[in-house]
């Protein structure tokens, strides 16, 4: 059995040997790479050309990025705020609404200054009743001292009439007293005690004119004194009325807070029912500009690079860049100098936006105008899909992403291969 085996393979060997020396075998194509390598061959060679091309012809961006606003052009937002502590009565408008100046954005109910409306009210009735009562009691008053003035006068008058009658009287007997005296009928004690009598009337007549004059100033200083004592009243009546008045306006003022310009409601940072302090804020207006522009801050040493035309993409912190992709912008400015807070209070109006664009410095601001897109429900062209069934208002925070350089692949692999493969340095 053994035997048979070892015959049958030596028998297959010397057919392989003769099929090897056969000259036809030279004819026969001789197979070195499979199909299936070729293809993998062809494919990786394509790559290769495709990379080299990439290296020549392609470009690799460089970004600028940083934290931006979109505002409306020309458009400043205020904050309105709590002018004093109070409740919120009600909220009269919503987000997104188009407002008009003087328009009631929010109702105050203000607790202390009603309490001070009540308090200044009831002064006001007081002293007027006060005043009603004192005004009675004076008229009263003067009337009865002004008729016992007049009676005093009568009186006094009625003396006068009577003493000048005894003067001349008196003047007619001492006219008789001295021709008699100088007659030698009567003594000069006589005619003396007569001359007495006429000076001590006349004396009386000067006495009671001046007790009359004395009586209508006493009866003027009275009735002046009373009218001023009125006049007082009349003032503090007056001053309280002020004061009312002075309450009314302010409660009236501070209870309702209305819009300063025409423009769209921003923000809401209340509701019916809760208490506020004095500058809280309220709602937040946005006056109406000429269209959305993105505005980007960015560090001083990415912001002096961007020049204006530059390409730009804008990505919405509340849309989501993955799925509706960033806004095409292009760079129309660059500010010379970095700005300030107080710039950025002015067109924000919001402290804390403020804090955070100057959290790395002061920062170079860059006017990004949006590409327009009518066949979008936002308005704007989108970098990937038609954006999202949304419109982008204005004080949306955003991300903002500026191509400062494209530069060739190949001008990145030639310094590397000098400066690691070549060992030379730049």
């Amino acid at each position: 059995m053994g035997r048979k085996k070892r015959m049958k393979k030596d028998l297959f060997r010397s057919d392989a040997l003769h099929q090897l020396r056969d000259p036809q075998q030279l004819d026969t194509t001789l197979k070195l790479i499979s199909p299936a390598n070729w293809l993998a061959l062809a494919t990786f060679g394509v790559i290769v050309v495709a990379f080299i091309a990439w290296c020549f012809l392609g470009t690799i961006p460089f970004r600028a990025q940083g934290l931006g606003i979109a505002l409306k052009q020309g458009s400043t937002v205020y904050e309105m705020t709590a002018p004093t502590a109070a409740e919120v009565a009600a909220v009269d408008v919503t987000v997104g609404q188009q407002v008009k100046k003087g328009d009631r954005l929010v109702l105050l109910r203000l607790p202390d200054m009603e309490a001070r409306r009540v308090t200044a009210k009831t002064r006001v009735v007081t002293l007027e009743t006060q005043r009603k009562k004192q005004a009675t009691f004076i008229k009263r008053n003067i009337a009865s001292r002004r008729q016992n003035t007049e009676a005093q006068i009568r009186a006094l008058e009625a003396k006068i009439q009577t003493l000048q009658e005894r003067e001349r009287y008196l003047e007619e007997q001492l006219s008789i007293k001295a021709r008699e005296l100088a007659k030698g009928y009567i003594t000069s004690q006589e005619h003396d005690v007569t001359r007495t009598q006429f000076h001590e009337v006349t004396q009386g007549i000067r006495d009671s004119r001046v007790a009359i004059a004395q009586q209508r100033a006493q009866q003027t200083e009275f009735e002046n004194s009373r009218e001023q004592e009125l006049a007082q009243l009349d003032e503090k009546v007056l001053e309280a009325r002020g004061e009312l008045r002075q309450v009314e306006a302010t409660v009236e003022t501070e209870k309702a807070i209305y819009s300063p310009v025409d423009g769209v409601v921003t923000e809401i940072a209340t509701k019916p029912g809760v208490l506020v302090a004095p500058a809280m804020e309220l709602v937040e207006i946005e006056g109406h500009g000429t269209g959305l522009l993105a505005y980007a801050y960015l560090p001083v040493a990415q912001g002096k690079r961007v020049m204006p035309g530059m390409q730009a993409q804008i990505s919405p912190t509340s849309i989501e860049r993955d799925i509706y992709g960033s806004i095409i912008g292009k760079v129309r400015s660059v500010s010379a100098m970095p700005v300030t807070g107080a710039v950025l209070d002015n067109k924000f109006g919001d402290p804390k936006l403020t804090e955070e664009m100057l959290a790395g410095g002061a920062p170079i601001e860059i006017e990004i105008e949006l590409m327009r897109d009518p066949a979008t429900v936002s308005g704007l062209a989108w970098s990937s899909s038609s954006g999202p069934p949304v419109r982008i208002t204005s004080g949306t925070t955003v991300l903002t992403s500026i191509i400062i350089q494209e530069i060739p692949p190949v001008d990145l692999i030639v310094p590397i291969y000098k400066t690691w493969i070549a060992g030379k340095r730049p």
